[in-house]
């Protein structure tokens, strides 16, 4: 089989509607769920064990068995007529040795290029064509996708043309779904669909089959396969052929792929999973992005970068979104980064270098040849810049460069190897540029913020930090630093202050179940949550691992476990740009949003809804909660301060969001190479109206809103409606649903799991936080239960004291005050002093003696403290718990000064 068979596209050119293009994905979601349902019951209820009435062996290959249904009889008359077209249902059952990352990995060809790859190993197609993208994996899902595709197979005796040649026209779908239990399995669906392009091919006869096959992994090496399908044919074609058909080809195919899929891996020295996430970043490279400013939005395409005004428009009181004639478009482009005031707009071509220009005429204002570049960033205040590009192995020049943003010259270069999204950039500054921030082997580095050249000014020295953040914020300037879980040891999250702080933490938090985390700071820098990650679900739940959330006080006053309304994994959380509080998205779909004050206490929940996105507008007045991704764009707007809903819309397919600098409107966009079909944004008002504007473009890159600086816009209430005017649920400017493409479905499909599944439950409710704000127990989170010797009853847990016992406590507490004030007075009498076997000072006058007392009394008051918050049932940290080990030596030391 040559290349050049899959170059070929027999059919004219295929494009789906955005409203067709959701049909698909709905269509697939209603198949796949039916599949799944009868995968489940098979091991649940028959426990995997075949019905040998109903199913007939037909092959087996080592442990995977393929069975054929049984030629249905027509019992009720007694005929033997058997049905009007005698299609073969097929049964695969068994398992076979392999990963099932590698075999999803094998599956996954949305391209023709990669669809050749894996053909050359398995030898399973004779010519092909990809004829639309749908869905396309994307780095969050890298096994997920949906294509429409046009095959022909290679079938037994084609060759002796007593069989003609059969065509499939179909949509492929591929992807990962959980058992109840939280087993992952990985899913592969055929699916026969024909649009008016579409039509048969002369001597071709046009077959049509269902088939799909979920693959689970039950133990390290080995993938648990339940593969089920019909097939037509078409034209005249004997039973056993056609049972052939399917099994020769289709399902026993999926332990080559397996085989492919390990080779490829380690031919590229690569995991199945970052390997297929490689391969959905990679299908394009970035080419340019738009950009624009708050009445001004801008997008990219192949073209370059434009500059959009509106709403509200160049035109006075216009609603229109108009292009801005002033700002003198650039050619194409790489990456685009706005300064944090939007007076600027830095541009990178790989190729060349990097401009940087004004935003409001485009006019370049420094111009850099430096190639390479892969990421860039800003300083807060716009003074510097950061790049990165890959380190070249005969210089010695740093790959991470710090440029003047005026000058254009670079001030500092540094050694890093790698680039890693979730961790740009390695540079850190302060909000005022003070001070700037960057990892090292042993802890952080602190340079000057303007001075970056000059070097250290100092550090923070703690082994085996993985990651770290600068808060935002005046001096003291806090800097919070995480360390994993190590040989048994807890995971935990420092905080250190600058310029006095850097030997001792302010703040510690400690856990367990830790890999990687995400320190995210509260506005005003006060505080800290803590999202934690790890790989594996120890609870056997989840395949995806487990996820936490912690908050902690940069003054170390306070911290807990953050209380979550729906157990489950964390889909986001994001702070109220005004720092009162913040709101976390959790639980399995549907999720809860719930809305949290700046003690991390539950206040109100959103209800419960498939959504996996929080963006507040900049001011903090409006917030929106969305289902982006692979959920359906259902998004709801809300009034924070009244906790109000104003209005829902809906943006099917939309791969990025923003919020306009003067907190009015909400934009999303469908971006390339995400998606290839559909590109173009659309323009919603801030309680969900519209879209206002929408436009579609051939390839849209990225749409963003130029910033502004805080106080450029006032932070405005909700308007009231005008007379007439439409609340924000829906628009009707959307058009109709067009007619939905015609579609083999199996008999026997009901659709009803997949029913189930779209259901909405509860609705909005204020929250007692009260109720949640439980004493914290001692233990490290994440750390198992304490162990019980046997024969004994558990450990009680801490109580809270009662008014009375606290009366007693405080009582005691000042009886012993009242003793060593006694002993203190005895200090100021005149005595001869007696040798003793201390190191205390023997020559110290009772002044001395009195003020060294006081300051050991002031430090025993401080250990009360902490034990009182022990009895109370709180954790402490680790300083707490250095206090409370000195609280003997103390005393030691009062006693023998007051002696």
């Amino acid at each position: 089989m040559g290349k050049n068979r899959f170059a070929v596209n027999p059919f004219p050119d295929l494009q789906v509607t955005e409203e067709q293009r959701q049909q698909l994905v709905d269509l697939v979601n209603g198949f796949v769920d039916d599949y799944f349902q009868k995968y489940e019951e098979f091991v649940v209820a028959n426990k995997q064990q075949v019905d040998e009435q109903r199913w007939k062996h037909v092959k087996s290959k080592d442990n995977f068995h393929m069975y054929t249904e049984r030629i249905r009889q027509d019992h009720a008359t007694g005929s033997e007529t058997t049905p009007v077209k005698d299609l073969p249902v097929m049964l695969g059952a068994g398992t076979f040795v392999g990963q099932v990352d590698d075999l999803m990995f094998g599956v996954v060809n949305p391209t023709i290029d990669i669809m050749h790859i894996k053909a050359s190993y398995v030898h399973d197609l004779d010519s092909a064509a990809v004829l639309c993208p749908v869905v396309e994996p994307s780095e969050e899902e890298p096994f997920r996708s949906i294509v429409i595709k046009w095959m022909t197979i290679d079938l037994p005796l084609q060759s002796t043309n007593l069989v003609k040649s059969r065509d499939f026209v179909y949509i492929e779908a591929t992807g990962i779904l959980h058992f109840a239990n939280g087993d992952r399995v990985g899913y592969h669906l055929l699916h026969s669909i024909d649009f008016p392009q579409t039509k048969p091919l002369p001597n071709k006869i046009r077959s049509k089959l269902s088939v799909v096959g979920f693959f689970r992994q039950i133990t390290d090496n080995v993938i648990d396969c339940f593969a089920s399908g019909t097939v037509d044919p078409g034209g005249k074609m004997a039973r056993f052929l056609r049972i052939s058909f399917i099994a020769l080809d289709g399902l026993l195919i999926q332990r080559r792929i397996s085989f492919c899929t390990k080779c490829v891996s380690e031919a590229t020295k690569c995991e199945a999973k970052d390997a297929a996430r490689d391969q959905a970043m990679g299908y394009a490279a970035y080419n340019a992005f738009q950009t624009s400013s708050q009445s001004d939005t801008s997008e990219s395409s192949m073209t370059g970068i434009e500059a959009i005004w509106g709403p509200p428009s160049s035109s006075k009181d216009s609603g229109k979104i108009e292009r801005d004639e002033n700002f003198e478009a650039p050619g194409v482009s790489d990456l685009m980064e706005f300064s944090a005031d939007g007076k600027q707009v830095l541009l990178v071509r790989s190729s060349t270098g990097f401009t940087v220009r004004d935003s409001d005429s485009g006019a370049v204002l420094v111009d850099v040849a430096n190639p390479g570049i892969q990421a860039v960033a800003w300083s807060p205040l716009g003074t510097q810049l950061l790049t990165w590009q890959r380190p070249q192995k005969d210089s010695d020049l740093g790959n991470l460069i710090v440029w003047d943003a005026v000058s254009g010259r670079d001030v500092a270069r540094f050694n890093q190897k790698s680039y890693t999204r979730d961790k740009w950039p390695p540079l850190q500054w302060s909000s005022d540029e003070t001070i700037c921030a960057r990892q090292s082997a042993n802890g952080v580095v602190l340079y000057g913020g303007r001075d970056i050249a000059a070097g250290p000014i100092g550090q923070i020295n703690l082994p085996n930090v993985a990651n770290f953040s600068v808060a935002p914020g005046s001096a003291p300037y806090k800097v919070s630093l995480f360390v994993p879980e190590k040989k048994g040891k807890p995971a935990s999250v420092k905080i250190y202050q600058f310029p006095n702080g850097l030997d001792t933490p302010s703040a510690t938090k400690s856990f367990y179940k830790a890999q990687d985390v995400s320190l995210k700071w509260s506005p005003t820098g006060s505080a800290l949550i803590i999202e934690t990650r790890t790989d594996i679900d120890t609870s056997g739940k989840s395949y995806y691992g487990e996820t936490g959330l912690f908050f902690l006080q940069s003054d170390g006053e306070y911290d807990c476990i953050v209380p979550l309304t729906k157990e489950g994994t964390v889909h986001d959380v994001a702070w109220d740009p005004t720092g009162r509080g913040f709101v976390v998205i959790a639980g399995a779909m549907p999720a809860h949003a719930t809305l949290y004050d700046n003690k991390a206490l539950p206040i109100f929940e959103f209800g419960a809804a498939p959504r996996n996105h929080v963006s507040w507008s900049p001011h903090g007045r409006f917030l929106c909660l969305a289902g982006f991704g692979n959920l359906r764009g259902d998004m709801d707007f809300w009034e924070r301060n009244k906790l109000k809903k104003m209005g829902s819309a809906t943006s099917n397919s939309a791969t990025t969001f923003a919020w306009s600098p003067d907190s009015r409107y909400f934009a999303t966009a469908t971006t390339f190479p995400r998606l290839r079909v559909d590109n173009g944004f659309k323009v919603f008002r801030y309680d969900g109206a519209g879209p206002i504007h929408q436009e579609e473009r051939g390839e849209l890159y990225d749409l963003q809103f130029r910033p502004a600086a805080p106080d450029t816009y006032p932070n405005r209430p909700q308007s009231p409606r005008r007379k007439g005017e439409e609340a924000g649920f829906g628009s009707a400017s959307v058009p109709k649903a067009a007619p939905k493409p015609q579609a083999y479905r199996p008999p026997n499909s009901t659709g009803a799991l997949a029913a189930m599944m779209r259901k909405e439950e509860s609705g909005a409710k204020k929250l007692d936080r009260n109720k949640y704000a439980a004493p914290r127990g001692g233990t490290v989170p994440g750390m198992g239960a304490p162990r019980v010797i046997p024969g004994m009853g558990a450990a009680a847990a801490p109580k809270k004291l009662t008014k009375s016992a606290r009366k007693k406590k405080a009582q005691e507490a000042a009886e012993t005050k009242a003793a060593v004030e006694e002993a203190l007075a005895k200090v100021n009498v005149a005595a001869p002093t007696k040798p003793t076997p201390t190191p205390a000072p023997v020559n110290l006058s009772p002044e001395e003696k009195a003020k060294k007392v006081k300051a050991l009394l002031k430090k025993l008051k401080q250990i009360d403290s902490i034990k009182a918050k022990k009895e109370a049932g709180e954790s402490l940290n680790e300083d707490q718990l250095q206090k409370l080990q000195s609280e003997q030596t103390l005393r030691d030391e009062v006693a023998e000064l007051s002696a």
